[in-house]
């Protein structure tokens, strides 16, 4: 497992990285947060299969996140970037909730040693709301939120196969 220290750093772009012939790494797992003041949403990813699925909803309390359970996430899943999706507006301008997304953002820079990249996530709870619809009701569905970071997620890996390809 991967030690966890202050020492995370912003990547610009998205990159696909992983290990294939002469140790050159292929591959990515990336976490992706739907940050909201009273849950955040977790989705996980591959970049070399371009797939993403839900996995759960954190509740944040007294309106701070979960570290500890954050933690044990990144240590499971060990994925090699964070992403954060940031409500920006349909004009790319900034919002109140971006720029608590950002904070956000910065407080995962401090804690875990990870790139942390932000996403626009402008419709991701609209689009993961019809989602759930085309589900219908299962015993097991996944909550609005983690298909809300699934979405961004989806949405990152598209802009990374359109770059590479």
């Amino acid at each position: 497992m991967r030690s966890l220290q202050d020492n995370g750093k912003a990547i610009e772009t998205p990159h696909i990285i992983g290990y294939g012939f002469f140790g050159r790494k292929m591959s990515q797992t990336i976490l992706a947060l739907d940050y909201g003041t009273k849950k955040i949403g977790l989705a996980v990813g591959e970049t070399l299969t371009g797939g993403a699925r839900p996995l759960l909803t954190l509740f944040n309390r007294q309106g701070q996140a979960d570290w500890p359970k954050l933690a044990q996430i990144i240590a499971e899943w060990q994925p090699d970037v964070l992403l954060v999706g940031l409500p920006l507006r349909e004009d790319g301008a900034e919002t109140a909730s971006s720029q608590r997304a950002r904070h956000f953002m910065a407080q995962l820079q401090q804690r875990f040693p990870l790139p942390v990249q932000g996403v626009n996530e402008y419709l991701s709870s609209h689009a993961a709301a019809e989602r759930l619809e085309i589900y219908g009701k299962k015993k097991r569905q996944p909550s609005l939120d983690a298909v809300a970071a699934q979405i961004i997620l989806e949405t990152w890996l598209g802009q990374i196969w359109t770059s590479t390809n």
